[in-house]
């Protein structure tokens, strides 16, 4: 086994205790597999969930778009004993047994180098005593040293028993979602729910947009310099392997684009394949 192979092994099993072991499989919700927001129509529900397209749901191009983290995904838990989420009716899940809130997790997955912008999460709290609260957590591990760091991109909490209803919320620092943003660092998202036996949450959208990477500090066609309006975007499609310029060191940009040519840009940004 490489060097980096033992270091990366070693960093997921700390990661691993460090969040708890996962539970044995839940009950699930078939209300859940569906693209589409969950809307309580209880009588104190006065939020709304932001709409997504259902044949679409994670949307196109660079416009905002959502994606569905129900409740039966969060398989994670931060203490040992504690219960798996149990499905309580009505699309939300619960914790039984829980005096308190306690605290389960699940992994975000999302498209590298999208940008994560905030979430809204659907809930009910009539207890008393026990609020419901989450949010984002990244965790950042160094796989040549073993060292984890974590931070919380965003959180909310409830007050009271305002029963059913929704918390969004909105990143004070939008995240671009890198799980390898290089070298030998490696990101993990998860989004964190504090439940206890006498509250429950059906789960959270989260909200993102496709962005452009940015522009490296050196042109890489001379007739593109770093002060080109299209500078951003015609390096991104260098970068990505959409072109390669009409010469190694030139790209032409005021020239016409053949029919020809617009086949191979759009045919390599787009992934386009058919079965053979």
């Amino acid at each position: 086994m490489s060097v980096f192979r033992r270091r990366l092994l070693v960093f997921s099993t700390a990661l691993i205790l460090l969040l708890g072991a996962a539970p044995a499989a839940f009950a699930q919700d078939p209300h859940l597999d569906m693209n589409l927001p969950i809307i309580s129509q209880a009588a104190n529900a006065t939020d709304s969930l932001r709409p997504v397209s259902a044949s679409a749901p994670d949307g196109a191009g660079f416009a905002a778009a959502g994606t569905w983290l129900a409740a039966s995904k969060f398989t994670l838990v931060l203490s040992a004993g504690t219960p798996t989420l149990t499905y309580a009716g009505n699309h939300y899940y619960t914790s039984p047994g829980s005096a308190s809130p306690a605290r389960y997790f699940a992994n975000i997955d999302l498209e590298p180098g999208v940008l994560l912008t905030g979430f809204t999460c659907t809930y009910v709290d009539s207890s008393a005593t026990n609020d419901v609260s989450g949010g984002i957590a990244k965790y950042s591990g160094d796989v040549s040293t073993g060292a984890i760091s974590g931070s919380n991109l965003g959180n909310f909490s409830t007050t009271g028993s305002p029963g059913y209803g929704f918390a969004s919320i909105a990143l004070s620092v939008p995240e671009t979602f890198q799980p390898y943003p290089g070298g030998l660092i490696v990101n993990n998202y998860y989004f964190y729910a504090d439940i206890a036996s006498d509250t429950s949450f059906a789960g959270c959208f989260l909200w993102w947009n496709r962005q452009i990477s940015p522009a490296p500090g050196v042109a890489s066609f001379t007739d593109v310099p770093t002060s080109h309006w299209a500078f951003q975007y015609i390096e991104t499609l260098k970068a990505s392997g959409i072109t390669q310029g009409v010469t190694p060191t030139t790209y032409e940009p005021e020239s016409n684009v053949t029919r020809a040519q617009m086949a191979v840009f759009l045919a390599k940004a787009l992934g386009l394949f058919w079965p053979h």
